[in-house]
């Protein structure tokens, strides 16, 4: 918005009401706690508070466009002036980010005198950039440095700190630390009156939900965010909210709100969307496509997005079983170019951040998985961690064509072993299994290598391996051995219905 225009807007003072509503008390009690207005002439105060409500409600191109015209004009407090250098950086890198960058850069190389509250929107800026181009360890320290900063400085800037730095902890499945700070986080909203961003935290919440595999209570956090959000009349939260949604509900199984969440991303502008939410969207609309069409439409859409996606090399580890899936997928699409680029950001990750236990053992799991190899594979099992991931890991071994029962492969790695599978009935889930998934339980039953499987059905030995990795988590079972013994069971219970008849 041109300068001249953006101030008639500012001065009007029907600005403070609009179509959408009455103006919500939360937007004018951020404005007093973002800093010191008392010094403040009129007409600026009213600028500034439009800067503010802009900067809530998502619409950061006119914000900006205020800011630089505020900077430029008023004479301001030094408190006052300091905000609103600090506020235009925030705004910047969500708008221009290399131009962002480029300041915040100069600011922290050439020790700036800067107040706190710019110090710590620049190593924000620059926290962020090293972690989603991968280089996690700096980003993460130079995130504690911002917190550091604005330690002593006013409540939003302290409260844009912290939120990035929970945000970390929760990437790198930190969950506790994580959730530490978002209690924090949500008791700064209540006791500095942040209710504008009251959306934010609830729906990093939501994503701590889903690092833990809690998709329940994901889903339902998310939507009290997105409730917020609302009332709130912001954007702040709604892109992660809305992302880590769709992939709560497909992991739920339930492809149709998946789909509809990522919809609803779309049509909505969102200049609030960090880089993972983007991928992470991006990552299960791959899943939905690979279920709906298969792995070769899926594995196309791995390709055209992967430039993009592989240089945000952070997002690859929030789901930890991920990278071995991608990998699946495109060895099933005959893609092993694709499959060996995996693994080679997986291995760059683990080389650039030494001593991230994450990190590594999803690298030796990647490795595994590609090459088939056993060790790569219980190296990675032997690290623990997640349940989830080590049930992949299981599966995994599990898939190959001649080894040792799971269960003796994780008594060989760790004590104690993992409890016995639970009983179940005699015919789970074998009806959602696909025609061609079938028709591989059924070689399976008879005994078939995945060699032998691969001829019978002329395709690939790894296309055999992906199908089988696809039935274990559907049937939940994590041996061939258990699969042909539930094929078994489920046609002697379908025998018997049909004799009941």
């Amino acid at each position: 918005m041109p300068s001249d225009e953006y101030t008639e807007h500012a001065k009007s003072s029907d600005e403070f009401e609009d179509s959408s509503g009455p103006y919500p008390i939360s937007d004018i009690i951020y404005l007093i706690s973002a800093c010191p207005t008392v010094d403040l002439d009129p007409d600026a105060l009213v600028r500034l508070g439009v800067a503010h409500t802009l900067t809530v409600r998502g619409d950061l191109p006119a914000a900006l466009a205020g800011v630089e015209a505020m900077l430029v004009r008023d004479t301001l407090p030094p408190e006052a002036f300091a905000h609103l250098n600090a506020l235009h950086l925030f705004l910047l890198v969500l708008v221009d980010e290399e131009k962002a960058c480029r300041i915040a850069t100069e600011l922290i190389a050439e020790g700036h005198p800067s107040p706190d509250s710019v110090k710590t929107v620049a190593m924000c800026v620059l926290a962020n950039r090293q972690w989603y181009t991968g280089r996690l360890a700096k980003g993460l320290w130079l995130n504690q440095l911002a917190v550091h900063a604005a330690s002593n400085h006013g409540p939003i800037w302290r409260f844009y700190a912290n939120l990035l730095l929970a945000k970390k902890f929760s990437d790198l499945h930190i969950t506790g630390k994580a959730a530490e700070i978002v209690d924090e986080l949500q008791t700064m909203v209540e006791r500095d009156g942040l209710y504008a961003f009251e959306s934010a935290p609830l729906a990093l919440r939501a994503a701590i939900h889903l690092r833990c595999s809690e998709l329940e209570r994901c889903l339902a956090t998310a939507t009290a965010a997105l409730r917020a959000a609302r009332q709130r009349r912001t954007d702040v939260g709604v892109a992660l909210a809305l992302s880590v949604s769709a992939e709560a509900a497909l992991r739920l199984g339930n492809i149709s709100a998946a789909a509809e969440f990522i919809a609803e991303l779309r049509n909505e502008r969102h200049y609030y969307v960090l880089p993972d939410s983007t991928a992470r969207v991006r990552f299960t609309e791959i899943d939905i496509v690979a279920q709906r069409q298969g792995p070769v439409q899926a594995a196309a859409r791995l390709r055209d997005w992967w430039d993009d996606l592989g240089s945000r090399n952070a997002c690859l580890v929030e789901d930890p079983s991920r990278p071995a899936r991608l990998i699946e997928l495109a060895r099933a699409a005959g893609d092993d170019e694709m499959a060996k680029r995996i693994v080679e950001t997986m291995d760059w990750l683990a080389r650039e951040n030494p001593g991230a236990p994450l990190i590594e053992q999803v690298a030796h799991y990647v490795r595994g998985v590609f090459e088939g190899d056993r060790a790569a594979l219980e190296s990675a099992l032997a690290a623990g961690g997640d349940p989830l991931l080590r049930q992949h890991i299981l599966r995994d071994i599990a898939a190959l064509p001649e080894h040792e029962s799971p269960r003796a492969a994780w008594a060989r790695v760790a004590d104690p072993p993992l409890p016995p599978l639970p009983t179940r009935a005699p015919a789970p889930g074998l009806d959602q299994l696909t025609d061609r998934e079938l028709e591989v339980v059924d070689l399976v039953a008879a005994g078939m290598t995945n060699r032998q499987i691969a001829t019978r059905l002329a395709v690939s030995p790894h296309t055999v391996n992906y199908y089988l990795r696809k039935i274990f988590r559907k049937v939940d079972v994590s041996s061939r051995t258990e699969l042909a013994g539930l094929a078994v069971q489920t046609r002697r219970f379908t025998a018997n219905q049909n004799r009941m008849r």
